[in-house]
């Protein structure tokens, strides 16, 4: 779900940067909104900003990579940028935060959502969701005083009080020891050129462990159809995955083991 919110909000700033400067200047010519005032409502209404060219490459590399599976590699992209402006700041900022939530890296994602939105430079989407990740990350954190902080600004922005959706949010600032892990990096598998020739269908049943950064190991083939086709290529797939998990008190994955998949390999 978060490398969809990562990938789907990358399309829209990056359509932008084919914008010309007669564009740009009557982007950064559009009302504000005074601080007080500052919520969605006004902030829709804003004209949105493009990011520079120089800035706009090194993202859609960034993207590529995230696209991929490779969010170590996105980040030393990102972190790597020297924005001119505040807007590319606020942006490249943003990615660094959704992408490093995602990599398993809460703090370093609170860090730089913070300052995203504090710039105040992002579109009013992607300020909307850089103040609800900051909630889902204080809420995984089982940090209670910084969720309910963070949903009071979130509202806020928002212009609504506290209801019950709210309040029911607030509830899962405990861990729960039901949680299943979600995987949120999901590659398919390669299919073998031999099995693709011979026109062979199958599916292969594993079962797999999470380390703490969602990351499947102890990977164990327990049935495949037929038996040895695509048992390598499921393997390497699936270490490939990540997971979005939660630790318990003492540090532990919740339900991170005996995990069950089955992948299946079809020729359409």
């Amino acid at each position: 779900m978060k490398t969809t919110l990562i990938l789907c909000c990358l399309a829209f700033i990056l359509i932008g940067c084919q914008s010309n400067q007669a564009n740009q200047q009557q982007s950064e010519a559009g009302p504000s909104c005074l601080p007080e005032h500052f919520t969605y409502a006004c902030h829709s209404k804003m004209k949105k900003k493009v990011m520079s060219d120089a800035t706009a490459v090194k993202v859609l590399n960034a993207y590529d990579y995230t696209y991929a599976g490779n969010l170590d590699k996105a980040l030393d992209i990102l972190l790597s940028i020297e924005p001119s402006n505040s807007h590319d700041r606020a942006v490249v900022d943003y990615y660094i935060g959704s992408i490093s939530f995602q990599n398993q890296m809460p703090k370093q994602a609170v860090t730089y959502l913070n300052r995203a939105v504090n710039l105040k430079e992002l579109n009013a989407h992607d300020h909307e969701k850089a103040l609800k990740n900051l909630i889902e990350i204080f809420v995984g954190l089982n940090n209670h005083d910084a969720a309910k902080q963070q949903l009071k600004i979130y509202y806020t922005y928002l212009d609504r009080p506290l209801d019950k959706m709210a309040y029911q949010l607030l509830q899962k600032v405990q861990p729960d020891k039901q949680v299943v892990p979600k995987p949120v990096i999901h590659i398919q598998p390669k299919y073998p050129l031999h099995a693709a020739q011979a026109n062979i269908v199958g599916h292969v049943q594993l079962v797999f462990d999470l380390n703490k950064q969602g990351i499947p190991i102890n990977i164990k083939v327990t049935d495949s159809v037929p038996t040895g086709v695509f048992d390598k290529e499921a393997k390497a797939a699936l270490a490939k995955w990540k997971y979005h998990v939660q630790l318990d008190e003492n540090g532990n994955v919740l339900n991170g083991k005996q995990l069950k998949v089955q992948l299946n390999f079809e020729i359409e």
